[in-house]
């Protein structure tokens, strides 16, 4: 190795050395983010990635590229992803942890196959799919993000703003509001990941008239997120705000956590669910209709002494009725859920043309898929199994989904691997949003670094 790359080398262990104790790297609009192991972070760009030359990385302030192998990387993660604007019929889920949004074309006794928005029909042994979840009509992916400030209010009171972008998220040290127009219409499903320390005050205003404030003479919905409850209310432009229902006790929510957030409002039956971390909690009803007309999200922080981090939105749209997702459990036989909500159980003979062919005891039995919500497939011994190497990667796509494979080369203008499950693969590299690497590592093996959510919280 050179002088001058040993030198480098140097320089950029001392920027992760200086990111992992809470120092303030590069705060540059458009740096991709490579996080290691340990738990430390660098800014930067990502220049080549290929199993003969390892991972080769540009900080904005060194003299020379650096090189990393894959053993110490946890993650890449990308700061402007292409935005797709999806509009997929069913979200289907592998027996090795992956996912795709798509729309299902065939199935029969060997194969599912799958039209996707990154390349040709994907041909996958039917051994390897675990569920399908069929998505209402009109499911539309509204925005995923975020991956800048661009969009987004943030008002300042009294000169000091709470809410700040960084990293593909906004942290907030001071109360403080954060807004968007995200042309609501309808039902929607509103997700997010929220980090906070010492207290938790966080408000969300939904199908708000405007992004910079939280209206009460608006009518929208109001959640409420505070130490170890959630409430909703409806404002109501002509009356006091009206308390939907009873608050709900989560004692999940008494310390601070990082925890997933789902909102979901269905138009059709003036309801609104919420789930935290895949769990379903409860169900608010608005007896009075579900009459709200704005289009605006407004996130509030609401305590003068506590850090709040948000990240991983998404906000879909839909028509009609929307079931959530529900947990798979491996059984003997597939099943087959219904909207009715009763389900079945029987031997998927094929799907085709929209519709379902199950053998059920004594005869078989064809079903339009417009009548299912899922399809949860029989547990499979025979799945195909990849072989975990140091290039078995996970690329994370924007709109949801991700898939697993070995990765062989990755270029400015084209992604390439395979898998034992899906064959060849070939992406756009700017349709990623993130790349995780040592798939194998157990969550105990995965550092929790709190001081890196909040890093930038004094800036």
């Amino acid at each position: 190795m050179s002088a001058k790359r040993r030198a480098c080398g140097l320089f950029l262990a001392l920027l992760s050395l200086t990111a992992r104790g809470g120092g303030a790297p590069s705060t540059e609009a458009g740096n991709d983010m490579l996080r290691f192991t340990d738990g430390s972070m660098l800014h930067g760009q990502l220049l080549q990635l290929d199993t003969a030359h390892g991972l080769r990385w540009r900080h904005p302030a060194a003299l020379c590229p650096v090189d990393f192998q894959p053993g110490r990387v946890d993650a890449i993660q990308f700061a402007h992803p292409s935005f797709l604007k999806l509009a997929p019929t069913c979200h289907v889920r592998f027996a090795n942890g992956d996912d795709v949004y798509g729309s299902l074309t065939t199935l029969d006794g060997d194969h599912v196959e799958l039209a996707t928005w990154f390349g040709d029909t994907m041909s996958v042994p039917r051994s390897g799919v675990q569920s399908v979840t069929f998505l209402s009509k009109g499911y539309t992916i509204l925005y995923e993000g975020p991956y800048d400030r661009d969009g987004w209010t943030m008002p300042q009171a009294n000169g000091a703003g709470g809410w700040h972008y960084r990293d593909s998220g906004f942290t907030a040290n001071v109360p403080g509001l954060l807004g968007r127009d995200l042309k609501l219409s309808g039902s929607c499903t509103l997700e997010f990941d929220f980090t906070w320390s010492a207290y938790l005050g966080l408000a969300l205003d939904v199908y708000n008239d405007t992004p910079d404030r939280i209206d009460y003479n608006n009518s929208s919905y109001l959640v409420q997120f505070t130490r170890g409850r959630v409430a909703v209310q409806r404002l109501r432009a002509t009356a006091v705000p009206h308390n939907l229902g009873m608050t709900a006790e989560l004692p999940l929510l008494e310390s601070p956590v990082k925890i997933h957030v789902a909102l979901q409002f269905n138009k059709a039956e003036s309801t609104i669910d919420l789930s935290l971390n895949g769990a379903f909690v409860k169900q608010w009803k608005d007896d009075d209709g579900f009459n709200v007309a704005g289009s605006c999200v407004v996130f509030e922080q609401s305590f003068p002494s506590a850090l709040a981090r948000l990240s991983h939105l998404r906000v879909a749209s839909w028509e009609g009725r929307h079931e959530p997702e529900t947990a798979f459990g491996a059984t003997n036989s597939d099943v087959l859920r219904f909207i009715n909500h009763d389900k079945a159980g029987g031997k998927i003979r094929e799907i085709k043309d929209g519709r379902v062919t199950v053998d059920l005891a004594p005869g078989s039995l064809t079903i339009p898929l417009e009548r299912l919500t899922q399809i949860d497939f029989a547990a499979a011994t025979n799945a195909p199994a990849e072989t975990v190497t140091p290039w078995t990667v996970r690329a994370f796509f924007p709109g949801g989904g991700a898939l697993s494979f070995q990765l062989e080369n990755w270029s400015n203008n084209l992604v390439q691997g395979h898998s034992a499950l899906f064959g060849r693969l070939a992406f756009q590299p700017q349709g990623i949003r993130e790349l995780q690497f040592n798939l194998d590592r157990t969550k105990a093996e995965t550092p929790e670094s709190p001081v890196n959510e909040f890093e930038d919280a004094d800036e």
